[in-house]
């Protein structure tokens, strides 16, 4: 399994914690210690934002990627913040239905999104909001975000996000992006 390390050797976190150009809070489904290309895209990018300056902040679920299970030593947690040398990681405990549908899928994001704004509009307001696809959710918790705190907001949509209804539920019928 890959590390943080792993990721990206040629980039190191800015360590010095006065001197930041400000915040950024970057919002995403997935992050290290998951493995996937979202996972190894936005640590890529937690770290190049503090190498340029800026302070992150991650919002994310607890891991539990790719098996639907929150990986042990975050059991019992609800919402977990991990200090890092970029800024922090906020954790929310995701939720995994055994059914797997639109509407249960739909259901899980939409508590994610709830919760990233909950915990994403707190402390120092941030320069820019970054938003990561493939939760559709998160692009609307990033605007939400960025409204509140009157910032811009970055949207990286990367995967088929919109397909979601003609994957996972033949029943709803064709999805039109």
């Amino acid at each position: 399994m890959p590390t943080k390390t792993d990721v990206d050797e040629n980039v190191t976190p800015n360590r010095d914690t006065t001197h930041h150009k400000g915040k950024v809070v970057l919002l995403g489904s997935m992050y290290p210690p998951e493995v996937g290309a979202l996972c190894r895209r936005a640590y890529s990018m937690a770290v190049a934002l503090s190498a340029s300056g800026y302070e992150v902040q991650v919002v994310t679920h607890l891991p539990h990627y790719p098996k639907r299970v929150i990986f042990p030593e975050y059991q019992g947690k609800f919402i977990c913040r991990e200090p890092e040398p970029y800024g922090s990681v906020l954790r929310i405990k995701p939720l995994l239905f055994k059914k797997q549908s639109f509407l249960w899928r739909s259901i899980g994001e939409i508590w994610f999104a709830v919760w990233a704004v909950l915990l994403g509009v707190g402390g120092r307001k941030p320069k820019v909001v970054f938003a990561t696809s493939p939760t559709m959710f998160a692009l609307f918790a990033g605007r939400w975000i960025a409204t509140l705190r009157r910032t811009p907001l970055v949207v990286e949509l990367r995967d088929l996000t919109w397909l979601y209804a003609t994957a996972l539920s033949p029943k709803i019928g064709r999805a039109h992006v």
